[in-house]
């Protein structure tokens, strides 16, 4: 069986487990439902599935060749960044 992954995107990262769009419970534990592991506490643990949002690059006005590559690379990323956070 093939492995699909999902990506989901918050504007802002929930500061508990309680708040999070991927906490589960059931009568006997809170658990994780990405990871499907238990969660001990509440405080988002280290192996939370949860990335940061990226940021946007700054560009480098360095040597011009080394710029002109660099703008490229920075002016896609930044527009995925700015598709990704159109509401």
């Amino acid at each position: 069986m093939k492995s699909t992954k999902v990506m989901l995107i918050l504007k802002e990262m929930p500061e508990t487990c309680y708040y999070c769009p991927c906490y589960g419970e059931d009568s006997a534990s809170q658990f994780c439902q990405v990871s499907g592991k238990e969660l001990k506490s509440t405080s988002r643990p280290e192996w939370c599935p949860l990335k940061y949002f990226p940021k946007k690059k700054e560009k480098d006005w360095g040597l011009w060749n080394a710029t002109f590559r660099t703008d490229r690379y920075e002016n896609g990323w930044n527009a995925c960044i700015d598709e990704l956070e159109d509401d």
